[in-house]
């Protein structure tokens, strides 16, 4: 953070650059899953890969709600096989901890999203809001026979896989002033992604309002901020879409 004084203003700037961390794809080749029961214990897991999600170091910035996105490949249903069935963890196999359950029916390419917030998923968004290193663990079973996958993929950031405005709130900036922002977002997947500056205690009143196009799109806005927060949504279910990076400059009177 720098400081400057402009004619009597205090002028500060944050920059911020926490990306979209991914694991890449974890499986490299095929596997066949025959497992009929998921299995137990973190050593055991089918996969394991850690993602580290970089957060703001001023306390003023507060992280609201961070997204994943799970993406697998069934081949083919082999000898009876009618369900794969796949839970994610986060650090520990229980309740608290569990990212993902999903039964799939059907081969395909399976594209799988969840936001957490306080309200939904709050330990595991109190984990990866902590700007420590965490560990994933993927678990797959099957009814009977076995499934082959050729890819397991996670990405995790802040922002939200919603495709509908209003209550979707990345973050929120302690600060009362002038505000120039200049961001990029990034969008994992197909849609649009949407960015609004929102008044605090009004979700529907937005100060600014953008959307953009393609994996990334940047955001120039001034404004004049009241520990307002950044709110934003997709155009597609099975997106998510991220803060990449953020430069604010703020400008307060005295």
């Amino acid at each position: 953070m720098g400081k400057f004084s402009d004619r009597g203003a205090r002028v500060e700037s944050i920059s911020f650059a926490p990306g979209v961390p991914d694991t890449g794809d974890i499986e490299g080749a095929t596997t066949a899953i025959d497992a009929v029961a998921e299995a137990v214990g973190l050593g055991n897991a089918d996969y394991i890969a850690g993602l580290l999600l970089p957060v703001p170091v001023d306390a003023r910035v507060h992280i609201l709600r961070i997204a994943a996105r799970l993406a697998v490949t069934i081949d083919s249903f082999n000898l009876g096989c009618t369900l794969l069935r796949c839970r994610v963890y986060a650090d520990a196999q229980d309740d608290a901890h569990r990212l993902f359950d999903i039964t799939w029916n059907a081969i395909g390419a399976k594209l799988e999203v969840v936001d957490t917030h306080s309200g939904a998923l709050a330990t595991i968004f109190g984990l990866l809001g902590d700007g420590a290193g965490h560990t994933f663990y993927f678990y797959f079973w099957v009814d009977a026979g076995n499934a082959v996958i050729s890819l397991v993929e996670l990405w995790e950031g802040i922002g939200t896989s919603a495709t509908l405005a209003n209550a979707h709130t990345w973050l929120r900036i302690d600060f009362v002033g002038q505000v120039t922002l200049i961001s990029r977002v990034q969008r994992i997947g197909t849609g649009n992604p949407n960015i609004v500056a929102v008044q605090t205690g009004a979700p529907d009143l937005y100060s600014n309002y953008v959307q953009g196009t393609g994996d990334f799109f940047p955001i120039r806005i001034t404004m004049v901020w009241n520990n307002d927060s950044i709110d934003g949504f997709g155009t597609v279910a099975t997106d998510i879409n991220c803060l990449f990076d953020l430069r604010m400059n703020l400008r307060s009177e005295g």
